[in-house]
């Protein structure tokens, strides 16, 4: 990841997906857009979050983070993404004009890679 230009990077574990993006961009001048569509999703989860089954920790990761979170999302959606439950996945932050480098990259390792987010300076401190 160093050579490819990589900024930052973490683990999407214990505090969700957003928990995660929200301590990359805390303590910067930028905020964070995220593409909820293209996060891919476990059948059934949205039904499960729907009806409240998550983990206990998914509500006060939700409580703690939901004030930088702009925009309109659905509860259940809201959930999965503060669900604490391990992901596998990896958050990394790194110059749009490296992207390609770090697919080639991540390919040629057997790695998946889905690009869900954008960084801005608009609203710094903010996910949308």
């Amino acid at each position: 990841m160093v050579e490819t230009g990589v900024h930052a990077a973490t683990d999407v574990t214990g505090f969700g997906l957003i928990g995660h993006a929200a301590g990359m961009i805390e303590e910067g001048e930028i905020g964070l857009t995220i593409d909820y569509g293209s996060i891919p999703l476990l059948p059934g989860v949205k039904d499960f979050a729907g009806q409240g089954l998550v983990p206990g920790g998914t509500f006060k990761n939700r409580d703690f983070r939901l004030p930088i979170v702009l925009g309109q999302l659905d509860e259940e959606m809201l959930l999965i993404l503060f669900d604490p439950q391990t992901s596998g996945g990896l958050l990394i932050a790194l110059p749009q004009e490296r992207r390609t480098h770090l697919s080639s990259g991540c390919m040629g390792k057997g790695l998946r890679r889905r690009h869900h987010r954008n960084i801005y300076r608009r609203t710094a401190g903010k996910i949308r």
